[in-house]
């Protein structure tokens, strides 16, 4: 039996010998906090961690800066002048970043293992760390804190404060256990100017809490600056009209400038009304002329436009239940000379057979939209109704304005790894702001030439004239005989010019037959005005199916975290 109970011994220490040794602690946390009547604290944290028979780098610790009381008022600290060395007093190499409202220090060597017991000396500054009531001034302070994820073994604290407060002026208290504990820590001692409290064999997550009263006046009224920053109220209002200035100041610049580049020249100043596009223009450059941009519907009218020239025809396709209105595009001729954009066009609906479903030009038409609109700008240059590309030129101030934005945006982030990030968080939106400001006035920079101008007077008079009611247009002189004839020539303009409705309805009775370009299975009486709503839809077949991209999933991510516990200080670590 006795040998028995002696292998048993054996094997029980044996099987829990490599676990014990390897077992991680805080031997130690012991600090000590310097109260002087500025009321700014010198607080130093002694950790003696033990690694075990394990082989880490060394030890993180952080100390949240951000606060949130009860009420949800976020309240800060400022933590500075921090500085590690050895118990020897060697410095210690250490990173420090700041995240989720935390001071982070990385401590130790990441090109160096470690094992067995080590000491860190943590020192540092605060700004902030006391609370003022009108019953009097108090130190509140999360000693460890309970976010270590191992057991602290022995947690003790120093308090010095001035002299002049007298041992019967001081009120203390201290508590332990988990976040929210009430249990009383095992020791609480004052003598003269210096209180001290402590306790052992706290569990991982478990911290030590003080509470130190004192009479009010006791300390000056010390903040801890814009967010914890340590920067005062003084400078952050500087730093916010600085910040204002800047979108102020492009907006004034890109003003005048927009004044002396980018503005129209003079026109007649009158609109008279047109009884056919400009200079032979088709749907896809009066929509571009009216707004200096080629947009979706322009597109569509000029499909629709190059059907009532006979180059193809539209079918409508019956609508099968929950799906889409689809549409058949015929290839009627070849599209000989013509445009640059409209054999882009053209080439990019039949390059795959004479009879194409819109629905299966989804993932490959999108590839020629570029094209399509780089040509419709090129030909309005060349043609003298523009000073310069329009497309170039809204490129370049984008560009402009997202390099002023990331260069002003990077400046103001790097800065703030010195202002605790007050800069970056001032500054980064008003360089966002000024980023739009500068893409806006891009837009509007593309100047057309005075021939540019009359075209654009000629395109409002044409609108003009389509959309007026009949009672209005005993106004106009010498205007054409409304057939069936001029209601299909003019309607990709009008589609172009978001008049279709307006055209439609001045043909109500007239026009009676399908045209010839169209077809509709459903064999329903042709109506003007219900044709152009099948128009509308077409054009919004268009764009979901040939000018937008396919749509591509994509997932984001979010994470947040801090802690807030009784007093100010506390946080936690662990080993790297």
């Amino acid at each position: 039996m006795k040998k028995f109970l002696l292998a048993f011994a054996f094997l029980a220490f044996f099987f829990t010998f490599p676990a014990n040794a390897a077992a991680e602690s805080v031997k130690n946390f012991s600090a000590r906090y310097e109260l002087p009547e500025s009321g700014i604290i010198s607080v130093t944290e002694t950790v003696d961690y033990d690694f075990g028979s394990l082989y880490r780098h060394g030890i993180y610790r952080y100390i949240p800066y951000e606060y949130t009381l009860d009420n949800g008022e976020k309240v800060y600290i400022n933590i500075s002048k921090i500085d590690v060395t050895d118990d020897i007093g060697s410095s210690v190499l250490y990173e420090k970043s700041t995240s989720y409202g935390n001071v982070v220090l990385k401590i130790g060597d990441p090109d160096r293992t470690i094992s067995g017991k080590h000491t860190y000396v943590i020192s540092y500054q605060v700004k902030g760390g006391l609370r003022y009531y009108e019953s009097g001034d108090e130190f509140y302070w999360n000693v460890n804190g309970t976010g270590w994820n191992v057991p602290v073994e022995g947690v003790s604290a120093t308090v010095t404060f001035p002299k002049s407060v007298s041992e019967s002026e001081v009120r203390m208290a201290c508590f332990t256990g988990t976040y929210g504990a009430t249990d009383k820590c095992a020791s609480s001692n004052i003598s003269g100017n210096v209180v001290t409290f402590g306790d052992s064999g706290l569990l991982a997550k478990e911290g030590l809490s003080i509470d130190v009263g004192f009479p009010k006046g006791t300390f000056e009224v010390v903040s801890a600056g814009f967010m914890g920053s340590g920067i005062s109220s003084t400078v952050i209002g500087l730093l916010v009209l600085v910040a204002f200035a800047i979108p102020a100041f492009v907006f004034i610049y890109m003003l005048r400038h927009w004044w002396k580049h980018g503005r129209d020249p003079k026109g007649r100043g009158t609109i008279i009304a047109e009884y056919s596009p400009p200079d032979g223009m088709t749907p896809i450059e009066v929509g571009t002329m009216l707004d200096n941009r080629v947009d979706n519907k322009d597109i569509s009218a000029e499909i629709i436009y190059l059907a009532t020239k006979g180059y193809l025809k539209i079918r409508k396709e019956e609508k099968k239940f929950l799906s889409g209105q689809d549409y058949t595009l015929i290839k009627l001729k070849e599209l000989k000379g013509g445009t640059p954009f409209d054999q882009t066009l053209f080439s990019g609906i039949f390059g795959a057979g004479n009879e194409v479903k819109m629905s299966s030009l989804k993932d490959d038409f999108y590839t020629h939209v570029f094209s399509i609109k780089t040509s419709v700008h090129d030909k309005l240059v060349t043609d003298g109704y523009f000073k310069s590309k329009v497309s170039t030129t809204i490129g370049k101030y984008i560009g402009i304005g997202v390099a002023f934005g990331i260069v002003g945006s990077g400046l103001a982030g790097l800065t703030g790894i010195f202002t605790s990030g007050v800069t970056a968080f001032i500054f980064i939106p008003s360089f966002i702001v000024s980023t739009l400001i500068i893409m806006g006035f891009g837009i509007a920079m593309p100047a057309r030439t005075e021939k540019g101008v009359l075209a654009k007077e000629k395109v409002l008079g044409l609108r003009e004239y389509m959309k007026v009611a009949e009672s209005d247009r005993i106004k106009f002189h010498n205007a054409p005989e409304k057939t069936p004839k001029k209601f299909e020539e003019l309607l990709p303009y009008a589609m172009a010019l978001s008049v279709e409705k307006e055209w439609a309805k001045q043909f109500e009775g007239i026009y009676k037959g399908t045209p010839g370009w169209y077809d509709d299975p459903s064999g329903r009486m042709f109506v003007p005005i219900v044709f152009v709503n099948n128009m509308n839809s077409f054009a919004s077949s268009v764009t979901s199916n040939m000018v937008a991209p396919p749509s591509s999933s994509s997932s984001g991510f979010s994470g947040g975290g801090g802690f807030s516990g009784g007093g100010f200080g506390g946080g936690g670590g662990g080993s790297w």
